[in-house]
């Protein structure tokens, strides 16, 4: 509440100097990193300083080993970004540092981030009319990817949470159990791959799509017709086409005799991907919940499309499939009181435990176990209090990587100036607030003549004298 005998004085404290370099973020091309692939981790620095910085070094550290170096040159008062390449040669949590070297500040010379190299990736492939000789192509063969068929009738609603991506292929009617197991599956972050079947039903379809907050299907169109639309910038064809080239050609893109038409009005979260000469959608993506919904407007049969044989149909699933892995941030703020999402349980009298790598640093963080989505989660109530990887162990092995680094606002030494101190004063309005200017002079005196006031009993004692002295003058010269 508002005090009118309380004044209150802000006393602006400006550093002599403020210059700092400094780690803003690390970010990397892919939020799937694979093994024996090459990866770019990208660098922003800030250089808050007056002078330019030229060829400061960059290194890159992974797992204690240095995988990358670059140079990078910043403007005074500037940012820019720097982009190191490198590879993993093993799978499994990975620990990495971005490191500069500058002074005098330095506890933001380092940045700590960690991310996973899967072994594998589980996909599923519900069938209705039979396997995909397709699909088994693509994801059978891949050592990356551990595949598994099951038939409509031999579905295990239990096992979905060990898969990343589900694949609808062909399923006439989708049932309200397998409907409400799926919505699940997505909003926990599970991603769906949905082939409409010759047969659907297209009720059954329309209440599960619009339950995951997608469009539904409409009528099947009996016209030829094709694919003219890429999203280009989008993930799934980022890496994937020569963007500036097909501009200049003509591609040749799948051909389409019959598909079925697709709402076009509907939720904020529908991207289409791919699209026909027509205007219809023929790929379109919906984010659900913590997870993603794929709809294409076509089975995989060869008398509605010939996209399962063309050159676009592998790279494109292929990358859906990337893209549906778990991932983690590369790191986390401290002081922000985290709370970490960990896609596995622990049962017993085996807890976990947060330790900081090289030190006696052991805690047994907060959890609370979500069975239905078969995840942890970790509140960490502000105990992190230094920067760096730390490890979350049940028992003895380690089961993640966690990496935490300050807040970078702190690496910023800019100051307010009087003029907006007291602007924000006058903003709120409230207190009898001031900001104090010393203008040169010492704090003490500062205080004092806020306290006291202004002293003038010296120039009183001066001004005396001086008419003391003018009086005796005048009295001398009167007489003579």
């Amino acid at each position: 509440k508002s005090d009118s005998a309380l004044q209150v004085h802000f006393i602006p404290l400006s550093p002599q100097k403020r210059n700092n370099l400094y780690i803003d973020s690390v970010w990397f091309d892919s939020p799937i990193v694979q093994q024996n692939i090459a990866q770019i981790c990208h660098v922003k620095m800030v250089n808050d300083a007056d002078q330019d910085i030229e060829n400061q070094p960059v290194k890159l550290i992974i797992n204690g080993i240095q995988k990358g170096l670059a140079s990078i040159s910043i403007k005074a008062r500037q940012s820019a970004e720097s982009a190191i390449s490198f590879t993993i040669t093993e799978t499994g949590w990975q620990s990495g540092e971005i490191s500069i070297t500058d002074y005098p500040v330095v506890f933001d010379d380092r940045y700590f981030f960690s991310f996973e190299v899967a072994k594998n990736l589980q996909v599923l492939s519900m069938n209705g009319e039979g396997e995909s000789s397709n699909l088994n192509a693509l994801f059978g063969k891949d050592a990356y990817f551990s595949f598994q068929n099951i038939p409509l009738g031999r579905i295990d609603y239990s096992s979905f949470s060990q898969f990343q991506l589900i694949i609808l292929n062909e399923i006439p009617n989708i049932s309200s159990g397998l409907a409400q197991e799926l919505q699940k599956f997505v909003s926990n972050g599970g991603s769906i791959l949905v082939f409409p079947s010759a047969k659907t039903d297209l009720n059954s379809y329309n209440s599960f799509l619009h339950a995951l907050g997608a469009n539904g299907l409409g009528a099947l169109i009996s016209s030829d017709d094709k694919i003219s639309g890429l999203e280009f910038d989008h993930e799934i064809f980022r890496d994937v086409f020569e963007k500036e080239k097909l501009k200049k050609e003509n591609m040749d893109l799948p051909l389409v005799k019959k598909h079925f038409a697709m709402e076009s009005a509907g939720p904020n979260t529908r991207e289409v991907l791919l699209s026909l000469q027509s205007g219809q959608a023929f790929l379109t993506k919906y984010e659900s919940g913590k997870g993603k919904v794929y709809l294409f407007a076509v089975p995989l049969q060869s008398d509605y499309s010939n996209f399962a044989r063309h050159a676009v149909f592998v790279p494109i699933l292929y990358k859906m499939a990337l893209l549906s892995k778990k991932t983690y941030p590369l790191s986390y703020a401290l002081g922000k009181n985290e709370v970490i999402e960990y896609d596995q349980t622990t049962s017993g009298e085996k807890v976990f435990h947060l330790k900081r790598e090289k030190s006696n640093f052991d805690i047994i963080p907060e959890h609370r176990v979500d069975n239905n989505g078969g995840k942890t989660i970790l509140y960490l109530h502000d105990r992190i209090l230094h920067a760096g990887p730390y490890s979350l162990t049940n028992g003895s092995a380690p089961l993640a990587i966690f990496s935490f680094n300050y807040n970078r606002k702190e690496s910023a030494l800019t100051c307010y100036s009087i003029e907006e101190i007291e602007a924000d004063i006058k903003k709120s309005g409230k207190l009898k607030m001031d900001a104090l200017d010393l203008q040169g002079k010492e704090f003490k005196q500062a205080i004092m003549q806020i306290s006291e006031g202004i002293r003038l009993w010296k120039w009183c004692i001066l001004l005396a004298l001086l008419f003391l002295a003018a009086e005796i003058a005048l009295v001398r010269f009167w007489k003579k």
